[in-house]
C-alpha cells in the first residue's frame, strides 16, 4: 500500500482573493493505511492528527510538520479512553509552554463522549 498522505498547500490570496493559488503537493510518509484525520495550525508549523484509514486497524498519533521539512516529526501516540472511538479533531489550546503543546481531541463514534485533553511533548526523546 501507499505509505504517503498528502497536504495540498495553496496561496490563501488565491482562495479568498484574486491571486493565483500556486498549488504545492506535499507527500508525507505516515505509514501503511494511515491518513490525516485533522490539522491544527500553530504559530509556526502545524500538528497532524493521523489514524487508520477506513476499514483498517491502527493507532492514532500526533506529529509536528512544517512546509520546510519533508517528514512529519512524531510527537505522541494517543491513549486514554478510545475503545471504539475515532479521534477526528485536534484543537490547540495552548502552545506557550516550551516543553509541551496542550491539545484537545474530539472523538466520534462514542455516544456522549467527552473530549480528551493531552499534553504533547514538543520533541520526541532521542
Amino acid at each position: 500500500m501507499d505509505k504517503n498522505a498528502f497536504i495540498l498547500q495553496v496561496d490563501k490570496n488565491g482562495v479568498f482573493g484574486t491571486a493565483a493559488m500556486n498549488p504545492t503537493v506535499h507527500l508525507l510518509p505516515l505509514g501503511d493505511n494511515v491518513g490525516i484525520r485533522d490539522l491544527a495550525a500553530l504559530k509556526e508549523g502545524m500538528l497532524i492528527l493521523s489514524g487508520p484509514t477506513v476499514g483498517s486497524a491502527g493507532t492514532y498519533a500526533i506529529a509536528y510538520w512544517d512546509e520546510g521539512s519533508k517528514d512529519p516529526k512524531p510527537l505522541a501516540v494517543l491513549g486514554g479512553i478510545l475503545a471504539d472511538g475515532k479521534p477526528e479533531t485536534v484543537i490547540v489550546l495552548d502552545e506557550s509552554d516550551p516543553q509541551h503543546y496542550r491539545i484537545l481531541v474530539l472523538i466520534e463514534s462514542i455516544e456522549n463522549s467527552s473530549p480528551l485533553e493531552y499534553l504533547v511533548p514538543r520533541q520526541t526523546s532521542p
